[in-house]
């Protein structure tokens, strides 16, 4: 018989003020019997159950990062999933725009060879109102990644992919005129 999420909560509550306890004393026989106890009563795997037992109730930071991108910080009920909302985007669809002019203009290079030329090209173009970029998206060019262009780029590229049309298929027209060397017996 399969336990319901709610008495599954309760046990781990239960069996985690236990497994912590234990860590506190040193006891570490007794709390490989308490987690093989737990893992059969619950049907975790060992791994995430030990992980549980011993985080629960604690903060615990699942995916860190920078000031731009959000956290998701776990208080206590594991059982409880919390929704990650992923990064912000850094490159919207403004630098993207811009980005796309500048690469059509170069005459589609990769990334690399795009990047190197980019905050030459980006600077000549305000200077000559070319082009109608912001001191933020200026900014936001000048620090774009190589890898990020191609990243950013590569849907575009698709539709500017050439597609080859016919293969060459196997004859038998050109086979007697073609000699072939063999071996003389002798």
């Amino acid at each position: 018989m399969r336990l319901t999420m709610r008495s599954r909560r309760e046990v781990s509550r239960e069996y985690a003020r236990r497994y912590q306890k234990l860590m506190k004393m040193k006891m570490k026989r007794e709390k490989g019997r308490l987690l093989d106890e737990f893992t059969n009563l619950t049907g975790y795997n060992r791994c995430y159950a030990s992980y549980m037992l011993r985080n629960w109730g604690k903060r615990v930071i699942l995916r860190s990062g920078t000031e731009n991108e959000k956290r998701l910080v776990v208080i206590g009920d594991f059982t409880k999933r919390k929704s990650y909302e992923g990064r912000c985007r850094k490159y919207d669809g403004l630098v993207l725009e811009k980005l796309k002019v500048l690469w059509e203009v170069l005459n589609f290079p990769c990334g690399k060879r795009l990047k190197e030329e980019l905050s030459e090209i980006v600077k000549k173009s305000r200077q000559f109102d070319e082009l109608k970029i912001s001191k933020e998206v200026e900014l936001k060019l000048k620090q774009i990644s190589a890898a990020t262009i191609d990243r950013l780029l590569k849907p575009i590229r698709k539709k500017y992919e050439i597609k080859s049309k016919g293969r060459t298929k196997p004859g038998s027209l050109l086979k007697h005129q073609i000699r072939i060397r063999g071996y003389v017996q002798e």
